[in-house]
């Protein structure tokens, strides 16, 4: 399950909720930085207007929504299917306390949200990330077709997640992990982050260990 899926179908389960993508705060195509090999990097924390999601971000938790001059780009995208059925969204909802049923809930999307130095942390009561293994996320990345953007539309170029994408996951991630390390487990001290046990455990039960975490 990829981050993106998982936000939707959190939001299945708790219907007061909007979701906030940080997609939807990249820079212009103009804008976007140039990594040394001559490759525009999509995929680093100067690619995004941070500042901008911040505020958007602090309005939607004071007032329960997004600005109403903030438009979303990525909700008119095709996002494919939710991975979770009808059953097992009914399931998890009746298993909430009546308290979080009328709660609202501000979901934040995103690859970049937790960088060394991301002006967001502190704006988030709940905390979660997945993970994948090299070979999947290659994998997943490559198998898409391309991305709209604020000027027009970029598809990656032969070579990119080995050239960009994985070595910008790597330097901005690895403060996190025992080590330095991308494979490792999380540092001690970023047990407030919260990650599934097992990077291989099927959609549902990474909904419900979402679901748990957020209902605490």
């Amino acid at each position: 399950m990829n981050v993106k899926t998982l936000t939707r179908d959190l939001q299945r389960v708790f219907t007061n909720s909007v979701i906030l993508y940080q997609d939807d705060f990249y820079l212009s195509d103009s804008d976007i930085p140039v990594a040394s090999n001559g490759l525009q990097d999509w995929d680093c924390p100067e690619a995004f207007d941070f500042e901008y999601m911040k505020w958007v971000l602090e309005h939607a938790k004071e007032h329960g929504k997004l600005p109403e001059k903030f438009k979303s780009l990525e909700e008119t995208q095709t996002l494919g299917p939710t991975s979770a059925s009808e059953e097992d969204i009914d399931k998890i909802k009746s298993s909430l306390p009546d308290d979080n049923k009328n709660q609202q809930f501000v979901l934040v999307d995103g690859i970049m949200l937790f960088h060394a130095s991301s002006p967001l942390i502190d704006l988030f009561d709940v905390k979660l990330m997945l993970r994948a293994p090299y070979a999947e996320l290659k994998k997943r990345r490559e198998a898409r077709e391309g991305y709209a953007t604020l000027e027009g539309f970029w598809t990656d170029p032969p070579g990119y997640f080995d050239q960009i994408v994985w070595p910008g996951y790597v330097n901005n991630h690895k403060h996190l992990f025992i080590n330095e390390n991308v494979e490792e487990q999380l540092h001690p001290q970023f047990s407030a982050l919260n990650v599934p046990q097992d990077i291989h455990w099927p959609p549902h039960k990474v909904l419900q260990w979402a679901v748990d975490r957020i209902n605490f």
